[in-house]
């Protein structure tokens, strides 16, 4: 039996000595799909930082892929989407340059990158809705289409495993769809995907799997078992309505319902 590509055992793991989560437990399989959902604040990122050896880590141990993750030891075999933020736009970088900055984690003997990776380049672009803008700086592209860029930035280095640090974040309906419907995809063809968001009701149209957190793990489940009143309000400390229409779940203010 294959090991999990992913283990958190008695982690506790944060910043300059205050920890952010604490004693996470989680085990993530290949090919599987789940989201970290929970408040701001909550230690969502800090767990895909654990992962990357981007934070300190307090007690436990984090594995990928079979291998302890040690802080200040950033790990080269993850394709990871940061949040929008963190693209400068002002950036002298054109598009297809920023895709292929994708491959600068590997090994390379060369500075310069080859006609092959340019053309993955282009066609990853393409894939994604941004043919034409290959030569465009990064600056002129709208949030959505940056969105698309960090993706095609973290699938060109063919990992196995993408983790997406709030996707949804200050992007438009129509993104918000493709960037499902582009995981899904990836999900299909093998790829793990672990994200982060603030938006339950995409998780649950999208996600087999959701770990609800607030430093702690409040749940770990299905959609319907995740999205359940109880359990949101112990994670987010306000009471929500939950609808249900067959297999769709939708979570909604307290406050807008009627009765």
């Amino acid at each position: 039996m294959a090991s999990p590509i992913i283990t958190f055992q008695g982690v506790t793991a944060g910043y300059r000595g205050v920890p952010a989560i604490e004693n996470i437990n989680l085990t993530v399989e290949a090919g599987e799909m789940i989201g970290i959902v929970g408040p701001s604040g909550s230690g969502k990122s800090t767990m895909l930082r654990a992962l990357t050896g981007t934070t300190d880590i307090y007690a436990g141990t984090v594995t990928l892929n079979g291998k302890s993750v040690r802080p200040g030891h950033p790990t080269r075999d993850i394709g990871f989407v940061p949040q929008l933020t963190s693209i400068e736009p002002d950036l002298p970088l054109r598009a297809a340059d920023a895709v292929l900055q994708g491959l600068a984690a590997s090994s390379r003997r060369v500075p310069w990158y080859s006609r092959t990776e340019r053309a993955k380049a282009y066609s990853l672009l393409d894939r994604l809705g941004l043919a034409g803008f290959e030569r465009s700086p990064i600056g002129e592209l709208s949030g959505g289409q940056q969105q698309r860029l960090l993706l095609a930035r973290a699938m060109i280095s063919d990992t196995s495993l993408v983790m997406l640090d709030e996707p949804t974040s200050g992007v438009d309906l129509q993104t918000l769809q493709d960037i499902l419907g582009l995981l899904a995809e990836l999900n299909a063809q093998g790829t793990t995907i672990v994200l982060t968001t603030h938006d339950l009701n995409w998780v649950a149209a999208g996600l087999p799997r959701i770990v609800c957190i607030n430093r702690q793990i409040m749940a770990d489940g299905t959609p319907v078992e995740v999205l359940d009143p109880d359990v949101l309000e112990a994670t987010y400390g306000a009471r929500v309505r939950i609808v249900r229409d067959g297999e769709r779940i939708l979570v909604t203010d307290q406050r807008l319902d009627p009765n």
